[in-house]
This record gives structure tokens, C-alpha cells and sequence, in this order.
């Protein structure tokens, strides 16, 4: 896991020494008495930023988890097709289908999915259903990524849409929600 967080550190790092390269070719031909010259500082100084935000994203990334990711498509898709849900590295990625007719990925870390999954089993523990907002509101993750927990978790039969927001556990969730990853991991539920 930390080996693509080395190569991440180290992309960061080409990326700066990138964006001080444009930025010193800005400020050489802001300074420069051409005006040809003078006309590629503000082309410069865009590049420079644009690099910037590529490289704090990178950073944010690999320290904060995947971030969304949107992709055009090229040929016709159908909408029974998604949400679809896979194991990518440590990651639960999920591909969904915007309205516009793109696809559009957002992935959970395994840590962050064992989390939700612990705290589910907590209320399931309590009652025999729960609210979106309460699972939410009692954990430190974005809300995106409870939902797509309870995506898969739908999927698989484990919970049940009982209203908009309100769910219901299967009868055995507790034990059927042990071991999960690697069930999902290794397709055997799919």
C-alpha cells in the first residue's frame, strides 16, 4: 500500500519542479523587454497553476483516499448495468451512471469499509433497521462513502429499502456482514 504512495510522493515532487519551471519562464518573460515574450507570461503563469492543482490532488489522494473520477463514454450504456462494484486494490470502487450518460467511479477504503460495516453491525445490534442520517452522523467519513457501503450492501441482500433514507437489516446481518471484504475480494458473493 505504501509503495504507491512513495511513487505518488515522488510524481509530486516532477510536478513542482515542473511548476517552478513554468513559473520562471513566466517571470522571465514578464520581464523580458519583447513583447513576444512578454505575451507567453500569462500562458506560463496558467500552466504553473494548473500543475499546482494536479499536484495537490495527487497529494490529497494518496493521504485522503480516491477521489471522483468522471468518464466519458464512447458507446451507449445502460442504465440496468450500474451501480457495478469491484475490488480495486484496497479500495471498494463503485461505477455509477450520471444522467448526462457518463460513468463516474467513487472507491471506499478497505479501512474506511470495515469501519462502516463495524458501525452498521453496532445498530443492527440495537434495531432491526436505521436511518441513512444517523449512520452518517455518527461517523467521520464523507457521506458518499456510506452510501456506497450500503449500495453493495443492498445488492447483496443484506439490507433491504424499507422508505427514502430508512433501511432494514437482513435477519443474519451480524454474522453475514463478518468477513465481508474478503468474500467481495474473491467474488464469492457476487
Amino acid at each position: 500500500m505504501d509503495n504507491f504512495r512513495d511513487k505518488v510522493n515522488n510524481a509530486a515532487k516532477a510536478l513542482e519542479v515542473a511548476r517552478d519551471g513554468f513559473l520562471e519562464a513566466s517571470r522571465d518573460c514578464a520581464l523580458s523587454t519583447s513583447s513576444e515574450e512578454g505575451a507567453y507570461a500569462q500562458s506560463f503563469l496558467a500552466m504553473a497553476r494548473q500543475v499546482e492543482e494536479l499536484r495537490r490532488e495527487a497529494l490529497k489522494v494518496s493521504t485522503q483516499g480516491p477521489r471522483v473520477v468522471r468518464i466519458r463514454t464512447r458507446f451507449p450504456v445502460r442504465s440496468g448495468e450500474f451501480p457495478r462494484f469491484e475490488i480495486v486494490e484496497n479500495a471498494l470502487v463503485k461505477t455509477g451512471l450520471s444522467k448526462d450518460g457518463t460513468t463516474y467511479q467513487h472507491a471506499v477504503a478497505r479501512d474506511t469499509f470495515e469501519g462502516i460495516i463495524a458501525g452498521l453491525r453496532e445498530f443492527a445490534a440495537q434495531s432491526e433497521s436505521f436511518e441513512t442520517e444517523r449512520v452518517v452522523g455518527r461517523m467521520s467519513v464523507p457521506m458518499y462513502q456510506v452510501y456506497i457501503v450500503i449500495g453493495i450492501l443492498r445488492k447483496l441482500g443484506m439490507i433491504k429499502l424499507v422508505k427514502r433514507g430508512t433501511f432494514k437489516f437482513s435477519d443474519g446481518f451480524i454474522q453475514e456482514s463478518k468477513g465481508i471484504w474478503d468474500q467481495l475480494k474473491n467474488n464469492e458473493l457476487e
